[in-house]
């Protein structure tokens, strides 16, 4: 889709057999997760624009709106006579030509989120952590599909056979007969072997754990780990070693994001290593929680350059708000239901459990079943309660009192404190999306929307996206009560602070903010009353502390995997020196920005 701002959004028609009848048709469709399907000759594309329901033909540009609701697009019945799509109350197919619609079997408040046979004759969805088919040609009764917590559905190109997986089974069933079965299917991937050693010399250490930098000194890592740490000039290099003479820069642990929302349509992966950021947790939610852990076996296995990779495999929450993982949600009020939905999640490979409840009674509940497999859990909202039974982490500065924030009170502290609990604040939200640029606790350095080397990483219209957050309208009242909001915020990391509870670095920002994020969110940790120092062990030991791997990540000492960031400057002194990077170092391999732009574009930048 090109989406150029100040112009009618349009669709890039690629013709295959014939490229230079390739051409750009106007549509009408929302500016971000547009919804197209095309008829099955196509000629025609339907799409969605609001509450609007139409199609256009490429070929001549005719468009017409068929319908009026808003609805998810299914797709076009088999004769390409009339579009399907589902509301909260049913399944419709509304004529193409004269817009009649007829109401299917299936219903809405499933078939929004079911996957459907190709010609949608068949459809299954899962909800309360049970799978269902329905075949709507024998007159739509839900038949259950008898594994627990099924999803990822996908259907034969005939229709007649269902794959899903179930915990981490992959199982097919025959739509016709009802008998299914499982598929021995044990996908497996070579982890390439460590770099050649390297020996980083005359760098400043600043190892993470909020020490004062070291004399200049050498660093040898081994094997994809920190070996020796020795006086600058102390070592000699020999054989395959292979060295960087750092000059006198400064050298950290790499930096941490806690709170950074990666997607299919955004794969920026290899965006936060060029920013030093070698670790990050995706804390979901829906379908996408398997995406990432695919992304990070992709990672593993050489296959794309990538932070760490720690997920969250969905959020758990009720059916009737956003969906769980795998675009379905849990009987929050069925404990069987709960431990089915977090059992699929453990046998996926999820890191950490994140429920998103307003009633500490449910939140219980998934914490006792995530406790009970030996999972952390981390919560969008924070109970006294849900700490005392374990709570490990609590996503968001905001309390959500008072419809938003307040300051943490001394008891909240205290119970914070006695739960060794975690806070990944996010306070780039203020900034960016509540002030939209417009903080006066934060010079937000956007320099990097106009950099050229973004377009390496990121198509046009997601830069676009990015620049449009600092230009939304903002009301001289909405102004001072955000303002008024993130000075609450800020000086509740502060009383955090004075009370020695672990502070992470997490940015939860949309387009591109997540990936340049951190380094603000350390320099608002430092108006908050943290040193440099210990902005950057927020961003490292404090953030691996949290993530339970403190013991390989976080801190520059022997033993640890050699995941490193080298910069220009003193970030001890100036925080934003931590932006000027030099090299990057990930699991013992280094890499110069220009290194990372070659994964991304092999040719380098244009």
């Amino acid at each position: 889709m090109v989406n150029a701002p100040g112009t009618e959004r349009q669709v890039r028609v690629m013709e295959v057999v014939r490229p230079e009848r390739s051409r750009t048709v106007p549509v009408p469709t929302a500016p971000f997760d547009p919804q197209f399907e095309w008829s099955r000759d196509g000629r025609r594309l339907a799409w969605v624009e609001g509450n609007r329901i139409g199609w256009t033909d490429v070929g001549t540009g005719e468009t017409r709106v068929v319908a009026t609701a808003s609805g998810q697009l299914l797709g076009w019945s088999p004769r390409a006579d009339s579009i399907v799509y589902a509301t909260n109350r049913a399944t419709w197919h509304v004529s193409a030509d004269s817009g009649q619609p007829v109401e299917s079997k299936v219903a809405g408040r499933y078939a929004s989120s079911a996957r459907w046979a190709a010609d949608l004759s068949r459809a299954a969805y899962a909800v309360a952590a049970r799978g269902y088919r329905v075949d709507v040609a024998g007159g739509g009764t839900p038949v259950p599909l008898t594994d627990p917590a099924p999803r990822q559905f996908s259907w034969s190109a005939d229709g007649r056979y269902l794959l899903y997986f179930s915990g981490a089974r992959m199982r097919l069933l025959d739509a016709t007969s009802g008998v299914a079965r499982t598929l021995e299917v044990a996908p497996s991937y070579d982890v390439p072997e460590a770099p050649p050693p390297l020996l980083i010399r005359n760098v400043r250490i600043v190892d993470g754990t909020g020490a004062l930098a070291s004399r200049p000194s050498d660093l040898l890592v081994v094997g994809g780990r920190i070996a020796e740490i020795s006086a600058a000039g102390a070592m000699r290099s020999g054989g395959d070693v292979r060295m960087i003479d750092a000059g006198g820069r400064t050298l950290l642990p790499g930096l941490m994001n806690l709170h950074a929302h990666q997607t299919p349509s955004k794969p920026l992966l290899a965006l936060n290593v060029y920013n030093g950021v070698l670790s990050i947790r995706d804390p979901g939610p829906g379908p996408r929680g398997e995406w990432i852990q695919s992304q990070r076996e992709r990672a593993e296995s050489g296959e794309l350059l990538a932070p760490r990779i720690f997920a969250v495999g969905g959020t758990v929450t009720a059916h009737d708000r956003a969906t769980g993982l795998n675009g379905r949600g849990v009987d929050v009020m069925d404990p069987q239901s709960v431990a089915d939905q977090i059992a699929s999640m453990a046998a996926v490979g999820t890191d950490i459990i994140k429920p998103y409840f307003r009633n500490p009674a449910l939140d219980a509940g998934v914490s006792e079943a995530a406790h009970a497999l030996a999972l952390p859990m981390t919560s969008h909202f924070l109970f006294l309660g849900s700490l005392a039974r374990g709570l490990e982490g609590k996503e968001h500065s905001h309390l959500y009192y008072r419809g938003w924030t307040s300051l943490y009170r001394d008891d909240v502290i205290a119970t914070l404190r006695a739960a060794n609990g975690c806070v990944t604040p996010t306070l780039l939200i203020y900034p960016v999306v509540q002030l939209g640029g417009r903080s006066t606790r934060l010079a937000l350095d956007t320099a990097f929307l106009t950099d050229s080397v973004i377009g390496a990483f990121a198509p046009p219209s997601l830069i676009a996206e990015a620049r449009a957050w600092l230009r939304r309208p903002l009301s001289a009242a909405a102004r001072a009560t955000w303002s008024q909001r993130e000075g609450w915020d800020l000086e509740s990391m502060r009383r955090l602070r004075e009370a020695g509870l672990r502070v992470t670095t997490g940015t939860d920002g949309p387009a591109l903010f997540d990936e340049f994020g951190v380094p603000f969110e350390m320099e608002l940790l430092v108006r908050a009353g943290f040193t440099p120092l210990e902005a950057i062990r927020a961003a490292t030991l404090d953030g691996a502390s949290c993530l339970g791997v403190e013991n390989e990540l976080g801190s520059v000492e022997v033993g640890k995997r050699a995941d490193l960031i080298i910069v220009d400057g003193d970030p001890t002194r100036d925080i934003r020196d931590i932006r000027r990077i030099a090299w990057v170092v990930l699991g013992g391999a280094p890499y110069t920005r220009q290194d990372i732009i070659a994964t991304v574009r092999p040719s380098g930048p244009r």
